[in-house]
């Protein structure tokens, strides 16, 4: 089980990463270099969410504790304070979004792409570094537990 845990932790790894490029590229107004591409990060973070629908299924089954509490549990400090400030942070971006979606005009069509991108890798972000802490808190539960 922690072999298939550690790719999911490596796959939700690579896409925060890869949702916090195209974070940034779109706060500069940049479109990424892969193009239209960046949008199948949205598949893969529901394939992650998905993972850790099921690593939390296998935590709760060892223990009837509250959901989040359970999922959270084993996760290292840091990476629970990156998951509440990414939450926070997507909230106020998203807020932001929707007011500069709403007042486009004037903007060349690469610069709309990358706003849309700036606004919905804010939440691939979340669900990204959520999926992260969850895999990294089975992991560490199920190898203490096999011990």
């Amino acid at each position: 089980m922690s072999f298939f845990l550690g790719r999911f932790l490596e796959f939700s790894a690579a896409g925060l990463i890869c949702s916090t490029l195209v974070h940034i590229l779109g706060l500069f107004g940049r479109r990424p270099p892969f193009g239209y591409f960046a949008f199948s990060l949205q598949f893969g973070a529901v394939a992650s969410a998905i993972g850790a629908a099921f690593a939390v299924v296998q935590l709760l089954s060892s223990r009837g504790e509250n959901f989040w509490r359970t999922a959270f549990r084993r996760g290292p400090r840091w990476m629970k304070w990156m998951t509440y400030f990414l939450i926070a942070y997507a909230i106020l971006n998203f807020i932001v979004f929707v007011n500069r979606i709403g007042h486009r005009e004037g903007l060349q069509p690469d610069q709309i792409t990358a706003l849309v991108l700036r606004g919905i890798s804010g939440e691939w972000m979340v669900f990204y570094s959520t999926a992260l802490l969850i895999f990294s808190s089975a992991i560490r539960v199920l190898d203490s537990s096999e011990k």
